[in-house]
């Protein structure tokens, strides 16, 4: 499997989600994009969002690798200034909503991606793992998980070694 063909893969998965599709309109009321890599001169605003971005981040493999792992990053971002705040005998608490909603989202993404795995990922035995880190603070109203998704496949020993 090569990259350009799991990028599409992936970003077929999840536009064709109900549950994705159905969660982004309940929250926000249209559709999502998808980028396969974005134009860093003019990359996606604020009006662009709900959105993800696929970004191919390697791949690696060899004659003495056992396992081929191809490296993709997935960024979904949404836009949420929303806040609530709790006040009791403690004091105030103001929660910022889009912290839910990221992680939300996140969690639909890496479920879109489980399920179709075997159309996803097509080397077989495949599997894949998942390191999510969440900028929540940096770029508010702006929250977005930076998913790094290690697609991996058991190489057989008579195979392309880095195919």
């Amino acid at each position: 499997m090569n990259l350009s063909t799991l990028l599409e893969n992936i970003g077929t998965a999840l536009r064709e989600d109900t549950a994705l599709i159905a969660w982004i309109d309940e929250k926000y009321g249209g559709t999502m994009k998808i980028y396969s890599g974005i134009d860093q001169r003019d990359p996606p605003g604020q009006d662009d969002a709900p959105l993800i971005v696929l970004f191919p981040e390697g791949k690696t493999g060899g004659i003495r690798s056992e396992e081929k792992d191809h490296l993709i990053r997935i960024r979904p971002e949404i836009l949420n200034a929303g806040s609530t705040t709790t006040t009791d005998g403690y004091g105030a608490w103001v929660k910022y909503t889009g912290i839910s909603e990221i992680v939300a989202f996140t969690r639909l993404v890496v479920d879109v991606i489980y399920s179709n795995l075997p159309t996803i990922f097509t080397d077989d035995p495949g599997f894949v793992s998942f390191e999510t880190s969440l900028e929540t603070v940096e770029y508010f109203p702006i929250f977005f998980a930076d998913i790094m998704a290690t697609f991996s496949a058991i190489r057989h020993t008579r195979s392309e070694p880095y195919a």
